[in-house]
């Protein structure tokens, strides 16, 4: 019979004079959603695209058909850029209007929060 309703958390707006009440409740909504968002953030545990260009490397391939970049993307290097998206995203929209595009530059929620931090957190 609970299942019925679920309970849905409300994304809280930022108020720059309530910081610290802002970040307690971001934080505790993203472990809410699913602890994964807060992990991202923490500890910027996100999918990083292989930078290595090296022919010989197992993820470089070049043949008559094909020149470019194959990369085997794991189920689980999926999972992580999502989580990193959705992360990004929830803090994103928790900004105020005036703020959005300004901090929409910060390509990671890790990168994204210590911004947020740095601007608003005073330290």
């Amino acid at each position: 019979m609970d299942h019925l309703y679920p309970t849905v958390a409300k994304i809280h707006v930022l108020d720059t004079g309530k910081f610290e009440q802002w970040q307690f409740r971001i934080q505790q909504y993203l472990q809410h959603e699913h602890y994964a968002l807060w992990e991202v953030i923490e500890f910027g545990d996100s999918y990083k695209v292989p930078t290595n260009t090296n022919p010989d490397n197992a993820t470089t391939r070049k043949n008559d058909e094909q020149s470019g970049r194959t990369l085997t993307i794991t189920t689980e290097d999926m999972q992580r850029k999502k989580n990193d998206i959705k992360a990004r995203t929830t803090l994103l929209l928790s900004l105020p209007d005036e703020h959005q595009l300004r901090f929409s530059k910060f390509k990671t929620a890790k990168e994204l929060w210590a911004a947020i931090l740095k601007t608003f957190g005073g330290n």
